[in-house]
């Protein structure tokens, strides 16, 4: 190593590379470094150049991001490189759901929170990570409410128009079914999102052969699936769209009720220590949000119609009924500029969403893995 890095120990050994614990000589400060080496037979100069040529855009565009890990020195070496980062004292994701088995809703819905704002910043940068997983998403704290999740390993990524996919990257439990035919896209990722949440509640992978993967079967069967909320469920199955034009973006992927409601709401609220949960609690807190919000967007459909019946919101993807409070139109109104009273008489599985569909599967034809697909 460089005179400016005392190793103190290796923390991990992969296919592609190994990374250690040194301290810097000059700040006193302990990081990481990892390694990659072309004289093992999977790395290439090509894939090592790739690599640096993505971390250098990283600190480029994205050095303010929180939840990516950043190198703070890149060094050349004769036959490969080595890439300073800090180091995150939580470790691995994957070590702490060893530990634990499976995490609560609460504690599931922050963590993607954070993976799905790096995927945000690296996608709308056109970087496509390719391979999500627990072992590549590192914790700044052993204490799980208070570390910020860091993406890391950037081995496999490619800048999408730049870097040539020429062949099937990453890991099989996490890929998506485009995948298998070489095709990769910002929703490859977000399908390892959705992997990655359905390991996290229950400690099990969704799929048991590539044919299922294909084919986008899965279920949540089991009785560690019966105290998940519809929200999550629902947050699953989105990311889990075999098509992946139909994939939400990692953007829109935010906007899910399951992120945007479950991972900052009170304890108190979702009762969510220990096993999830008794009595629905989790399932009325969604409903009541949902309710708000749908009176919101109610209210500003009104203003739209005010001089229409309730046909028009029909039309607009709300189901009747639409009334006031006695049931009918309101028989003070005794003229069209008059605007009826309606009131939400729905129920909220009934809501449309502006961002998610439900799931559909299309089926894809049944290929060896090994022939080529165009």
């Amino acid at each position: 190593m460089p005179d400016r890095y005392e190793v103190c120990k290796e923390i991990s050994s992969g296919k592609t590379s190994t990374v250690f614990e040194a301290r810097d000589k000059i700040t006193g400060s302990t990081v990481a470094i990892k390694e990659r080496s072309c004289a093992l037979d999977c790395n290439t100069e090509a894939e090592i150049s790739r690599e640096l040529k993505i971390c250098a855009k990283l600190n480029e565009e994205l050095s303010g991001d929180p939840n990516i890990l950043h190198p703070t020195d890149i060094i050349r070496t004769p036959d490969g490189a080595r890439i300073i980062t800090e180091i995150c004292s939580g470790g691995e994701l994957f070590e702490h759901l060893s530990r634990v088995g499976a995490f609560t809703e609460k504690e599931a819905s922050r963590i993607v929170r954070q993976l799905l704002e790096g995927l945000k910043g690296l996608h709308e940068r056109s970087i496509i990570h390719r391979d999500i997983k627990p072992e590549n998403l590192l914790l700044t704290s052993s204490t799980l409410e208070d570390a910020t999740l860091k993406i890391t390993d950037f081995g496999c990524a490619i800048v999408l128009d730049e870097d040539a996919a020429e062949e099937v990257v990453g890991t099989i439990q996490y890929a998506a079914p485009e995948v298998f035919y070489c095709r990769y896209a910002p929703a490859s990722d977000i399908w390892a999102v959705g992997i990655l949440t359905y390991v996290l509640l229950s400690g099990l992978v969704p799929f048991d052969s590539e044919s299922d993967i294909r084919r986008g079967k899965f279920n949540f069967d089991g009785d560690e699936w019966k105290p998940l909320s519809n929200a999550g469920k629902s947050f699953i199955e989105n990311m889990l769209e075999v098509d992946a034009d139909r994939r939400p973006t990692a953007a829109a992927a935010l906007r899910h009720c399951w992120i945007r409601e479950v991972g900052s709401a009170r304890d108190d609220v979702l009762h969510c220590s220990g096993d999830l949960k008794a009595d629905g609690l989790v399932d009325r807190y969604m409903a009541t949000q949902q309710r708000e919000e749908a009176a919101e967007i109610v209210t500003a459909l009104r203003e739209d119609f005010t001089n229409m019946g309730p046909e028009p919101l029909a039309l607009a993807g709300f189901p009747s009924p639409y009334k006031d409070t006695h049931g009918d139109l309101d028989s003070s109104a005794t003229s069209l500029s008059t605007p009826p009273q309606w009131r939400v008489d729905i129920e909220v599985s009934d809501l449309p969403s502006p961002t998610f569909s439900k799931l559909r599967r299309p089926s894809i034809p049944r290929l060896n893995s090994e022939v080529p697909v165009p």
